[in-house]
Protein backbone atom coordinates (compact mmCIF):
# COMPACT_ATOMS: atom_id res chain seq x y z
CA UNK A 1 0.00 0.00 0.00
CA UNK A 2 1.06 3.57 -0.64
CA UNK A 3 0.43 5.70 2.00
CA UNK A 4 2.66 9.07 2.06
CA UNK A 5 -0.72 11.12 0.91
CA UNK A 6 -2.78 9.48 3.78
CA UNK A 7 -0.62 10.63 6.36
CA UNK A 8 -2.15 14.16 8.24
CA UNK A 9 -0.82 17.30 7.15
CA UNK A 10 0.92 18.19 10.22
CA UNK A 11 2.42 15.25 11.42
CA UNK A 12 4.04 15.74 14.84
CA UNK A 13 7.19 13.33 14.40
CA UNK A 14 9.01 15.55 16.58
CA UNK A 15 6.57 14.53 19.82
CA UNK A 16 7.41 10.56 18.57
CA UNK A 17 11.19 10.98 18.08
CA UNK A 18 11.67 12.87 21.41
CA UNK A 19 9.63 10.06 23.04
CA UNK A 20 11.54 7.81 21.62
CA UNK A 21 14.95 8.36 22.89
CA UNK A 22 16.73 4.87 24.40
CA UNK A 23 19.00 3.64 26.88
CA UNK A 24 22.66 3.66 26.83
CA UNK A 25 21.81 -0.22 26.08
CA UNK A 26 18.50 -0.41 24.16
CA UNK A 27 16.48 -3.07 24.13
CA UNK A 28 15.18 -4.45 20.85
CA UNK A 29 11.85 -3.47 20.79
CA UNK A 30 13.20 0.50 21.89
CA UNK A 31 15.33 -0.50 18.76
CA UNK A 32 12.71 -1.22 16.62
CA UNK A 33 10.73 2.27 18.13
CA UNK A 34 13.52 4.54 17.69
CA UNK A 35 14.04 3.44 13.86
CA UNK A 36 10.43 4.23 13.42
CA UNK A 37 10.40 7.24 14.54
CA UNK A 38 13.52 8.06 12.23
CA UNK A 39 11.45 6.71 9.00
CA UNK A 40 8.47 8.79 10.35
CA UNK A 41 10.67 11.98 10.37
CA UNK A 42 12.41 11.19 6.80
CA UNK A 43 8.40 10.64 5.32
CA UNK A 44 8.29 14.24 5.59
CA UNK A 45 10.74 14.72 3.29
CA UNK A 46 9.15 12.23 0.58
CA UNK A 47 12.00 10.06 0.67
CA UNK A 48 11.16 6.60 -1.26
CA UNK A 49 12.94 4.44 1.47
CA UNK A 50 10.88 5.75 4.15
CA UNK A 51 7.47 5.68 2.37
CA UNK A 52 8.70 1.96 2.01
CA UNK A 53 9.42 1.12 5.34
CA UNK A 54 6.50 2.80 6.44
CA UNK A 55 4.32 1.10 4.03
CA UNK A 56 5.82 -2.41 5.63
CA UNK A 57 5.29 -1.68 9.47
CA UNK A 58 1.49 -0.98 8.44
CA UNK A 59 1.49 -4.55 6.15
CA UNK A 60 2.65 -5.93 9.61
CA UNK A 61 0.52 -4.03 11.97
CA UNK A 62 -2.58 -5.22 9.77
CA UNK A 63 -1.29 -9.13 9.80
CA UNK A 64 0.27 -8.97 13.06
CA UNK A 65 -0.79 -6.70 15.25
CA UNK A 66 0.80 -7.80 18.22
CA UNK A 67 4.44 -8.52 17.01
CA UNK A 68 4.55 -4.80 18.44
CA UNK A 69 4.65 -3.62 21.73
CA UNK A 70 1.42 -1.62 23.34
CA UNK A 71 3.55 1.35 23.45
CA UNK A 72 4.83 1.15 19.69
CA UNK A 73 1.17 0.30 18.58
CA UNK A 74 0.16 3.60 19.93
CA UNK A 75 2.80 4.65 17.99
CA UNK A 76 1.46 3.77 15.20
CA UNK A 77 -2.43 4.18 15.50
CA UNK A 78 -1.68 8.01 16.29
CA UNK A 79 0.75 8.19 13.36
CA UNK A 80 -1.32 6.95 11.00
CA UNK A 81 -4.68 5.24 11.65
CA UNK A 82 -6.40 8.01 14.39
CA UNK A 83 -6.19 10.64 10.98
CA UNK A 84 -7.20 8.62 8.57
CA UNK A 85 -9.69 6.23 10.05
CA UNK A 86 -11.25 8.40 12.67
CA UNK A 87 -11.60 7.80 16.25
CA UNK A 88 -14.57 5.68 17.01
CA UNK A 89 -13.36 3.36 13.89
CA UNK A 90 -9.81 2.93 15.75
CA UNK A 91 -11.05 3.10 19.96
CA UNK A 92 -11.58 -0.07 20.60
CA UNK A 93 -7.80 -1.10 19.28
CA UNK A 94 -6.42 1.70 20.75
CA UNK A 95 -8.14 0.38 24.22
CA UNK A 96 -7.02 -2.97 23.28
CA UNK A 97 -3.39 -2.28 23.72
CA UNK A 98 -4.00 0.09 26.62
CA UNK A 99 -5.49 -2.43 28.56
CA UNK A 100 -2.16 -5.07 27.75
CA UNK A 101 0.11 -2.45 28.39
CA UNK A 102 -0.99 -1.21 31.57
CA UNK A 103 -1.60 -4.80 32.80
CA UNK A 104 2.43 -5.48 31.76
CA UNK A 105 3.09 -2.21 33.06
CA UNK A 106 1.40 -3.76 36.62
CA UNK A 107 2.98 -7.08 36.18
CA UNK A 108 6.54 -6.38 35.33
CA UNK A 109 6.94 -2.43 35.74
CA UNK A 110 8.03 -0.81 38.86
CA UNK A 111 6.03 2.10 40.73
CA UNK A 112 8.41 4.92 39.44
CA UNK A 113 8.43 2.85 36.10
CA UNK A 114 4.95 3.23 35.70
CA UNK A 115 5.00 6.64 36.54
CA UNK A 116 7.22 7.65 33.78
CA UNK A 117 5.16 5.59 30.99
CA UNK A 118 1.99 7.46 32.28
CA UNK A 119 3.96 10.75 32.90
CA UNK A 120 6.39 11.22 29.69
CA UNK A 121 5.29 8.68 27.61
CA UNK A 122 2.19 10.23 27.87
CA UNK A 123 0.20 6.39 27.84
CA UNK A 124 -2.94 6.99 28.55
CA UNK A 125 -3.44 10.00 25.97
CA UNK A 126 -0.56 9.14 23.43
CA UNK A 127 -2.17 8.20 19.95
CA UNK A 128 -4.84 11.39 20.55
CA UNK A 129 -1.31 13.83 20.77
CA UNK A 130 0.39 12.58 17.98
CA UNK A 131 -2.70 12.62 16.08
CA UNK A 132 -3.04 16.36 16.94
CA UNK A 133 -5.14 19.17 18.16
CA UNK A 134 -8.40 17.56 15.99
CA UNK A 135 -7.77 14.30 17.17
CA UNK A 136 -7.76 15.37 20.77
CA UNK A 137 -10.83 17.61 20.28
CA UNK A 138 -12.60 14.61 18.41
CA UNK A 139 -11.82 12.50 21.55
CA UNK A 140 -13.17 14.91 24.33
CA UNK A 141 -15.99 15.45 22.11
CA UNK A 142 -16.82 11.61 21.87
CA UNK A 143 -16.13 10.99 26.16
CA UNK A 144 -18.53 14.59 26.28
CA UNK A 145 -21.42 13.60 24.08
CA UNK A 146 -21.29 10.16 23.31
CA UNK A 147 -20.14 8.25 26.41
CA UNK A 148 -22.60 5.03 25.32
CA UNK A 149 -20.55 4.63 22.01
CA UNK A 150 -16.93 5.29 24.08
CA UNK A 151 -18.29 2.28 26.67
CA UNK A 152 -18.60 -0.23 23.88
CA UNK A 153 -15.47 0.45 22.79
CA UNK A 154 -14.07 -0.03 25.83
CA UNK A 155 -16.01 -3.46 26.11
CA UNK A 156 -15.01 -4.42 22.43
CA UNK A 157 -11.29 -3.36 23.42
CA UNK A 158 -11.08 -4.86 26.63
CA UNK A 159 -12.42 -8.19 24.77
CA UNK A 160 -9.77 -8.49 22.68
CA UNK A 161 -7.18 -8.00 24.98
CA UNK A 162 -8.61 -10.77 27.41
CA UNK A 163 -8.24 -13.03 24.00
CA UNK A 164 -4.61 -11.88 23.94
CA UNK A 165 -3.17 -11.64 27.24
CA UNK A 166 -1.89 -14.78 27.37
CA UNK A 167 -0.87 -15.33 23.96
CA UNK A 168 1.04 -12.67 22.41
CA UNK A 169 4.53 -12.42 20.70
CA UNK A 170 5.61 -9.14 21.80
CA UNK A 171 7.85 -8.48 24.98
CA UNK A 172 5.46 -7.93 27.48
CA UNK A 173 8.67 -7.21 29.79
CA UNK A 174 8.80 -3.80 28.26
CA UNK A 175 8.04 -1.45 31.31
CA UNK A 176 11.27 -2.86 32.33
CA UNK A 177 12.99 -0.37 30.76
CA UNK A 178 11.78 2.94 32.58
CA UNK A 179 12.26 3.51 35.91
CA UNK A 180 14.37 4.83 38.81
CA UNK A 181 15.91 1.27 38.67
CA UNK A 182 16.93 2.29 35.17
CA UNK A 183 18.71 5.67 36.39
CA UNK A 184 20.60 3.73 38.86
CA UNK A 185 21.91 1.55 36.31
CA UNK A 186 23.07 4.23 34.21
CA UNK A 187 25.30 5.44 36.84
CA UNK A 188 27.21 2.85 37.76
CA UNK A 189 24.75 0.99 40.03
CA UNK A 190 22.96 -2.03 40.61
CA UNK A 191 21.63 -2.99 36.96
CA UNK A 192 19.49 -5.94 38.47
CA UNK A 193 15.85 -6.10 36.87
CA UNK A 194 13.43 -6.17 39.43
CA UNK A 195 11.06 -8.88 40.68
CA UNK A 196 7.96 -8.89 38.88
CA UNK A 197 4.68 -9.29 40.57
CA UNK A 198 4.01 -13.10 41.94
CA UNK A 199 1.47 -14.58 39.36
CA UNK A 200 -0.85 -15.74 42.15
CA UNK A 201 -1.41 -11.71 41.85
CA UNK A 202 -2.02 -11.70 37.99
CA UNK A 203 -5.95 -11.99 37.72
CA UNK A 204 -6.32 -9.07 40.26
CA UNK A 205 -3.85 -7.00 38.59
CA UNK A 206 -5.51 -7.81 34.84
CA UNK A 207 -8.75 -6.30 36.94
CA UNK A 208 -6.84 -3.18 37.91
CA UNK A 209 -5.79 -2.70 34.04
CA UNK A 210 -9.31 -3.12 32.40
CA UNK A 211 -10.68 -0.65 35.82
CA UNK A 212 -7.57 2.19 34.67
CA UNK A 213 -8.19 2.37 31.47
CA UNK A 214 -11.91 2.12 31.84
CA UNK A 215 -11.99 5.00 34.30
CA UNK A 216 -9.69 7.50 31.87
CA UNK A 217 -12.42 6.89 29.66
CA UNK A 218 -15.61 7.37 31.48
CA UNK A 219 -15.07 10.94 33.23
CA UNK A 220 -16.40 12.83 29.93
CA UNK A 221 -14.88 16.33 28.96
CA UNK A 222 -11.66 16.34 28.87
CA UNK A 223 -8.06 13.86 28.46
CA UNK A 224 -7.55 13.02 31.80
CA UNK A 225 -3.63 12.10 32.73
Amino acid sequence: MSVAEDLPPRLDSATLASSSQVASVPEAWQRRRAQFAKTVQSLQLNDTGARMAFDSVLTEFETAPLDRTPLENLDILGIFYVPKEGMEKTLPIIVMNQTLGWYDALRFGTESGRAEIVQREAFFKRPFVIAGPDAIKQMSTLMRDSPALVLAAIKEGQALAEKFKNDHPYDEHWPTAYGLERVICAQGGSCETPLPMPKNQWPAAWKMAKQRISDYYVPAGHLAQ
